[in-house]
C-alpha cells in the first residue's frame, strides 16, 4: 500500500509537470527553454533526496546512477527527433506538439517494457546476458557510426513514405485531411508514427540497462520519468549547439558498453552503486569538456583562416 501511495502521487506530480512544460515550452526561446532544461534536471536530481529519505543510502546512488544513464541515451531520442522534423519540414510549433504527445507515449512504453523485462529477468536469469550483449552492441554500433544513428531514422522515414499515402495539402496542424472524399494522413501524422516507432526501439536499449543498476521498478519508471519530462526544453537547446557536441556520442556509446558488460558479469562483478555513478558522469563530463575543447579549437582555426 505504501508503494502504491508513492506510485500514485508521484505519476500525480509528473502530470503537473508535463502540462506546465507544454505551456510554458509554448515559447520557443533559448533562454526560456535553457531555464527549463535546469530546472527538470534540478527536479530530477533533487528527487534523490526524497528517495535517499524513504528507501535509504543504496537506493540513492541507485536513483541517481540511473538518472545520469537514461538522461544521457535521451540524447540519442533528440537526435533522431531533428532528423524527424528536418526531413519531413515540420515547423516549430508543431515539433513542440509532436515532442508532447512523444512524451506520454514514451512514458507508456517505459511502462510496458519495466513489467516485461522485469517478469523476464526474475524468470529466465540468462536473459541478463542477452540484455547484456544487446546493449554491449548498441553501445559498439554507435561508435563505429558516423551519423550517430540518423541512417536509423532515415530508413523509418523512407519505409513511412513507400507505404503510406501523405496528403500534400497544408495540414494546418491536423493529422488528416479529406481530399476529394478520401482521408489521407498528413505529415504530421507520419512524423508522430516515426517518434512512437523510435520510442519503442530506445525502450528496449534504455531500460534493461537500468536493470543493470536496479531491480527496483519504482526507481526506474521515476528516473525514467524524469529524464524524460525534459525532452521537449532539452531539444530546443541541442538544436542550437548540436554541432559543438563531437565527442558526446563516444561517451554514450562507452556508457553503453560498460552496461551491457556489468549486466552479462553480473554474477561475477560487484561494486558499489556509488562507484557505477562516479563513473558515468565521469565519462558524460569528460566527452562534454573535450567536445568543448574541440569546438573552441575548431572556431579559433576557421577564426585565423
Amino acid at each position: 500500500m505504501n508503494e502504491i501511495f508513492h506510485l500514485i502521487a508521484f505519476n500525480v506530480v509528473i502530470l503537473v509537470l508535463i502540462v506546465a512544460d507544454f505551456v510554458f515550452v509554448s515559447k520557443k526561446t533559448l533562454a526560456n527553454a535553457t531555464f527549463l532544461t535546469f530546472l527538470w534536471i534540478f527536479l530530477g536530481l533533487a528527487f534523490s533526496i526524497y528517495v535517499y529519505i524513504f528507501w535509504g543510502k543504496n537506493s540513492f546512488y541507485e536513483y541517481l546512477t540511473a538518472y545520469c544513464v537514461e538522461k544521457s541515451l535521451s540524447v540519442d531520442n533528440i537526435f533522431i527527433f531533428m532528423l524527424i522534423f528536418q526531413k519531413l519540414n515540420i515547423e516549430g510549433e508543431y515539433q513542440r506538439k509532436l515532442l508532447f504527445l512523444g512524451i506520454f507515449s514514451a512514458l507508456i512504453f517505459r511502462v510496458i517494457m519495466i513489467l516485461t523485462v522485469s517478469g523476464l529477468l526474475h524468470s529466465f536469469h540468462f536473459m541478463m546476458w542477452v540484455f547484456g550483449a544487446l546493449i554491449f552492441y548498441a553501445g559498439v554500433t554507435a561508435f563505429r557510426s558516423s551519423d550517430g544513428g540518423k541512417n536509423f531514422g532515415g530508413v523509418i522515414l523512407k519505409k513511412a513514405a513507400t507505404y503510406l499515402k501523405i496528403s500534400e495539402k497544408d495540414h494546418g496542424g491536423r493529422f488528416f485531411i479529406s481530399e476529394n472524399g478520401v482521408t489521407k494522413i498528413t505529415v504530421l501524422t507520419v512524423a508522430i508514427f516515426c517518434i512512437e516507432i523510435c520510442d519503442i526501439v530506445f525502450a528496449f536499449d534504455s531500460v534493461p540497462a537500468l536493470f543493470s543498476i536496479t531491480d527496483n521498478r519504482f526507481m526506474i519508471y521515476t528516473s525514467n520519468a524524469f529524464a524524460i519530462i525534459g525532452l521537449r526544453s532539452l531539444y530546443v537547446v541541442f538544436a542550437k549547439f548540436v554541432g559543438k557536441l563531437h565527442y558526446l556520442k563516444y561517451g554514450i556509446a562507452l556508457i553503453l558498453c560498460l552496461i551491457g558488460t556489468k549486466m552479462m558479469l553480473s554474477n561475477y562483478l560487484h561494486f558499489n552503486s556509488y562507484v557505477y555513478l562516479f563513473a558515468i558522469v565521469g565519462i558524460l563530463i569528460i566527452s562534454s569538456i573535450m567536445s568543448v575543447i574541440k569546438s573552441r579549437g575548431a572556431k579559433k582555426f576557421g577564426g585565423k583562416k
